[in-house]
């Protein structure tokens, strides 16, 4: 199972630990990139019309097929990737990445809990909350 914990400090939610840069890279979405009161990107999720690629402050979402794949946007030393460089992604299907936003706005903006920890077993994210 991998893992990415967030914790609540200072009012903003910042990195705990993870088990691999992958889910380190799902975690710098929603602490950087989506934040609280959490903002949605449901629209382009699911529109293929509002292209293929977007990005955040820290993470680059792109779309193939009915997976998402995210990278970060920046490498170790504060330089944009370039794309063909980029040997580091995350693939998540169009459906765990909505369920993960919604997730996130519900029990993490409206709760504030202390931890937030996302896992991932067999292709199945899922977002906890602890105090």
């Amino acid at each position: 199972m991998e893992y990415v914990t967030l914790r609540y400090y200072n009012g903003v939610y910042a990195y705990q630990n993870g088990s691999s840069i992958e889910m380190d890279i799902l975690g710098d979405l929603f602490k950087s990139d989506l934040g609280c009161p959490g903002t949605s990107l449901d629209d382009w999720i699911f529109d293929d019309d509002k292209g293929t690629r977007t990005s955040g402050n820290s993470v680059v979402l792109e779309k193939e097929g009915k997976y998402i794949y995210l990278f970060d946007l920046y490498d170790e030393n504060g330089c944009l990737f370039k794309e063909d460089l980029v040997e580091t992604k995350l693939k998540i299907s169009r459906q765990q990445l909505a369920q993960l936003i919604y997730d996130w706005q519900e029990k993490v903006c409206k709760l504030k809990p202390q931890a937030v920890t996302i896992t991932q077993e067999n292709d199945t994210f899922t977002l906890t909350t602890s105090n």
